[in-house]
């Protein structure tokens, strides 16, 4: 194993899973409100679900592009 793939794997991916208890911790500590965090829940369910849509519009249009090969 390489020392970068090592970093990766020891340093990179704990704090990456991580960012979401960072995140809850920031926001209990800043004191948001009920209506902020309805803002930011909104908002990450956005993008979760344009996320989605993309990556169905690329596997349908792959399946498309296989039907006529």
């Amino acid at each position: 194993m390489t020392w970068k793939q090592k970093i990766a794997v020891n340093l990179l991916h704990p704090l990456m899973s991580r960012v979401g208890t960072v995140a809850a911790t920031y926001l209990v500590a800043y004191g948001a409100t009920e209506a902020q965090i309805n803002e930011i829940v909104a908002g990450l369910t956005a993008l979760i679900l344009l996320g989605v849509d993309l990556v169905l519009a690329r596997v349908y249009r792959d399946a498309a592009l296989g039907d006529r090969q």
